[in-house]
C-alpha cells in the first residue's frame, strides 16, 4: 500500500511531473531533433525552452534561434545554452566580454538558485486536493483496519474460550 502512495504521490505532483518530463528531455535531446535552451525574456525572465530542430533552426514565439555546442552548459542534466529573446545566436552567461548584456552573472545565478528553491507553503496549496484525498485514505483504511483488526480479536477471544471449555470438560469413563 506505501508503495502505491509513493508512486501516485511521485506522478500525481509537481515533482512527478517534473521528473518524467526531465527524463522524455533528455531522450528526445539526444537524439540530436531537439533543441534546449534557457530564454532570458525581454521580462526580465528566464524560460526553459524546448523545441523542435528545423534546418538546424529552432522556433519559439514566431522568432528563430540557432544552437552552438562549443557554449553549452548542463543545466539540470541536458545540455543547454542560453539565449537573450530576440537575439537568434545563443551566447555564454560567464563570458567577460559581456559589458553591455542587461543582467549580471551573479543575478543570472541567482535566478537559477531561485528556480530550484523549494517552498513548502506554495506546494501545500498546490497540491491540498491530492494531500486531502490521500488523508481520507489514509484515515479510511485505519478504520477497515480497525474494525478488521477488532472482528479477528473477538472471533479469536471466543473461538479462544470455546476450544478452551472444550478441553476442559472431562468426559467419565
Amino acid at each position: 500500500m506505501f508503495n502505491v502512495f509513493v508512486i501516485m504521490v511521485l506522478v500525481g505532483t509537481g515533482i512527478g511531473k517534473d521528473a518524467w518530463q526531465r527524463f522524455w528531455w533528455k531522450i528526445k535531446h539526444r537524439s540530436g531533433k531537439h533543441a534546449y535552451t534557457l530564454m532570458a525574456t525581454k521580462s526580465g525572465n528566464i524560460k526553459e525552452v524546448f523545441a523542435k530542430i528545423v534546418e538546424n533552426k529552432f522556433t519559439w514565439n514566431e522568432e528563430s534561434y540557432v544552437r552552438n555546442p562549443r557554449i553549452t552548459r548542463n543545466y539540470r542534466g541536458i545540455p543547454a545554452n542560453f539565449h537573450r529573446e530576440g537575439c537568434p545566436t545563443p551566447i555564454d552567461p560567464w563570458a567577460k566580454d559581456l559589458a553591455d548584456w542587461a543582467i549580471s552573472t551573479g543575478e543570472l545565478d541567482d535566478v537559477m538558485v531561485a528556480g530550484n528553491e523549494f517552498d513548502l507553503k506554495e506546494w501545500l496549496d498546490k497540491n491540498k486536493g491530492i494531500i486531502a484525498i490521500v488523508i481520507i485514505a489514509i484515515v479510511g483504511l485505519t478504520a477497515v483496519n480497525i474494525f478488521f483488526g477488532y472482528s479477528t480479536f473477538q472471533m479469536m477471544r471466543d473461538g479462544g474460550l470455546e476450544a478452551l471449555k472444550g478441553a476442559m470438560e472431562v468426559t467419565p469413563s
